[in-house]
This record gives C-alpha cells, structure tokens and sequence, in this order.
C-alpha cells in the first residue's frame, strides 16, 4: 500500500468512526479540556504571580494565537497549492 492509498483508507476510517457518532461535542471534550489545560499551564507558567483573571486572559490570547498561527500555516499551504497547480506541477 503506497502513501495515496494509507491515506485514503486513514479518511475513510475516520469518516466512518464520525459516522457513527451522535454526540460529537462529547466525542471531543477530552481533546478540548486539553488543549485549554495546556493554555492556562503555559499562562500560569509564564506569569506564576498573576490573578486568576490574568491567567485566564493570558490562557486565551495564547489560545487565540495557536488557531490563528494554525490558519496562517493552512492560507500558507493552500497558496503554495495554488502556485504549484498554476505552474502546471
């Protein structure tokens, strides 16, 4: 099985695997809790003697960075994309 085709049959298993799931929200808490436990350890890492009203703000500029540095990377990628299929690649 080449790359192409693991990663088709990785698409499918986890369209299926969604397929079956009725309450999504609650699929994904576990990965949500994470990641917001991971912001406020890294506020409460970086500012040890702040308010708990501080950290919380720290904890979602921190939050609000990763996605937007995570949107930055995909508008980055799918331009490349564009490039490389204008260039006739």
């Amino acid at each position: 099985m080449n790359a192409e085709e693991r990663k088709l049959r990785a698409q499918l298993g986890a369209e299926m695997s969604w397929a079956k799931t009725v309450d999504r929200t609650a699929r994904a808490a576990p990965g949500s809790r994470a990641a917001e436990a991971r912001f406020d350890k890294q506020a409460r890492e970086t500012h040890w003697d702040a308010s708990e009203e501080q950290i919380a703000k720290v904890a979602e500029n921190l939050r609000r960075a990763h996605y937007r540095r995570m949107g930055l990377a995909s508008a980055k990628k799918r331009r490349l994309a564009r490039e490389k299929q204008a260039d006739g690649h």
